[in-house]
C-alpha cells in the first residue's frame, strides 16, 4: 500500500505532547477571555459580580 502523505506517516510523543500542551493553554485562555469579554458589555459596577457568576459556572 503506498502512502499519499508522507508528512503524516509517523505521529510520535513529542508531537502529542505538543497537541496536549497547546490545547490546555487554549482552554485556559478561554475563562478569562469571555470573562473579560462579557465584563466589558455590563456596567463599571457590575463587572466584579460578571467575572464571579462566570468562574463560578466554569
Amino acid at each position: 500500500m503506498m502512502i499519499l502523505f508522507p508528512a503524516f506517516a509517523e505521529i510520535n510523543n513529542g508531537d502529542k505532547a505538543w497537541i496536549l500542551t497547546s490545547t490546555a493553554l487554549v482552554l485556559f485562555m478561554t475563562l478569562p477571555g469571555l470573562a473579560l469579554f462579557y465584563a466589558g458589555l455590563v456596567n463599571s459596577k457590575n463587572v466584579v459580580s460578571v467575572l464571579m457568576q462566570h468562574f463560578s459556572l466554569a
